[in-house]
């Protein structure tokens, strides 16, 4: 049974340090009882580096400093605000760049009734960025209609000013023929009646 035990927990092992995400977990105090290596990469650790030390560390401010409450006040209140949830947050490597990552928190009450919680983080850095490039295109690309569109605004007011233009000139060409109709006309009845 115990090597059954033994087998179980060195297989859940491998698959915890294998996954592509980071997997960190730590105690109801928030301090980290393990971390796989996606995670200490994730962060710019080495793995061992973080056991022991508060999970807080990771992040940057104000839920460093807050973070001891946000946990005390879930096992008070039972209140998820992340815990079954998940959510977009911020992590801080050891080099103190911050970046964008999803969370996952389970959390896990054990045979002996200690509670675990275990991360589950997802870096969002290259869709974060892509998101932007993409932000970044579609305003150049509303640029570029804007001023298209104001160009062609231009050609119709043009082209509008134009046919005013031909319409007048149109308008002035059908008067002066009526009028030289006219003159024509009395000069025929004058000529008509000197003849006459």
């Amino acid at each position: 049974m115990k090597q059954a035990q033994s087998d179980s927990r060195k297989r859940l092992k491998a698959v915890i340090d294998t996954v592509i995400d980071g997997v960190i977990t730590i105690d109801r105090f928030g301090i980290i009882e393990s971390v796989n290596p996606a995670a200490a990469q994730l962060f710019l650790y080495d793995g061992p580096d973080l056991y022991g030390k508060n999970v807080s560390m990771l992040m940057p401010e104000p839920h460093r400093t807050l973070h001891n409450s946000y946990l005390a006040n879930y096992l008070t209140t039972k209140v998820p605000k992340i815990i079954g949830i998940g959510r977009e947050v911020e992590g801080r490597r050891k080099d103190g760049t911050i970046f964008p990552l999803r969370l996952g928190v389970s959390e896990l009450k054990l045979d002996s009734g200690e509670i675990i919680f275990t991360g589950i983080i997802h870096d969002l850095t290259h869709i974060k960025k892509a998101e932007y490039e993409l932000i970044k295109l579609n305003q150049q690309l509303e640029s570029i209609i804007e001023q298209r569109t104001k160009e062609l605004n231009e050609v119709i007011n043009k082209l509008l000013d134009l046919n005013r233009k031909y319409e007048q000139e149109i308008d002035h060409r059908k008067k002066v023929e009526s009028a030289l109709r006219d003159n024509q006309m009395r000069l025929t009845q004058m000529l008509d009646r000197e003849k006459s």
